[in-house]
């Protein structure tokens, strides 16, 4: 059954039941997030490579934050199911 509220309704409702991240606490995740690769790979990492991985990290946090954003309910179903092929 389709929301009767509009997209800003919607985003104060989510912001309700999954808080926003704070700038401190997006910063302290992208250090987490890049520390963990750094040890993955070991000194492997040219300093352009870190800057890649650095904007990358930003832009999936950014993303992550927008997909909480959105309040779906329980009885919500997805607009299209993935199946593997199997060959």
């Amino acid at each position: 059954m389709p929301s009767d509220e509009s997209p800003g309704q919607a985003l104060a409702a989510a912001s309700r039941f999954y808080p926003a991240l704070d700038e401190d606490r997006i910063a302290a995740l992208g250090g987490r997030l890049e520390e963990i690769v750094s040890l993955l790979h070991a000194g492997a990492l040219t300093e352009l490579q870190r800057q890649e991985m650095r904007l990358s990290l930003k832009a999936q946090i950014a993303s992550s934050e927008a997909l909480h954003r959105v309040r779906l309910l329980n009885s919500d179903e997805p607009a299209f199911m993935f199946h593997a092929c199997q060959e």
